[in-house]
């Protein structure tokens, strides 16, 4: 039997997402702005600005 939480969808949607990411990922940080950072095992950082609002 497997016990799945309220937030388990979201986890696994966030999971399938980051499976998209081609090089091996240590951690990714999401900021509440939408900026998003990701450190490879490499050492090396990719940060992905938010997108800018149309207004």
């Amino acid at each position: 039997m497997q016990l799945i939480g309220p937030d388990e969808q979201l986890r696994r949607s966030t999971l399938d997402a980051l499976q998209r990411i081609e090089q091996k990922w240590k951690f990714v940080k999401v900021f509440p702005n939408g900026k998003v950072r990701i450190r490879f095992h490499d050492g090396s950082v990719k940060n992905i600005p938010p997108a800018k609002s149309h207004h």
